[in-house]
């Protein structure tokens, strides 16, 4: 024999379950809300750091390093020469009065 059915109880366990899945409904978007804080706290801190390079772990570059940094061209850096002094010992020539400088100055 069926049993009767009790209108109060079954609304008190319809309600019942419909909390529960806004408490999950809740808890589950603020889970992603946590995520999305986190992600965006890393993001500007990797945006922030300042002088630190990436470590690569390429034999090709470590190689050359210690090659004495051979260009890419195959050609070895060459020390530049020194900057010629000037001689200041001996004084600079004027020009004389009433002639031309040399230079075109006209425009």
């Amino acid at each position: 024999m069926p049993q009767p059915i009790d209108m109060q109880t079954e609304l008190g366990r319809t309600m019942a379950a419909e909390r529960i899945q806004d408490a999950s409904a809740r808890a589950a978007l603020l889970a992603q809300q946590r995520a999305q804080v986190e992600e965006e706290k890393v993001r500007v801190a990797q945006q922030t750091q300042v002088g630190q390079a990436e470590q690569t772990d390429n034999r090709e570059v470590h190689e050359k390093e210690e090659q004495g940094g051979e260009r890419e061209r195959g050609q070895r850096r060459t020390p530049a020469p020194p900057p010629a002094e000037p001689d200041e010992t001996r004084p600079r020539k004027a020009l004389e009065p009433g002639t031309e400088h040399g230079f075109d100055v006209s425009v």
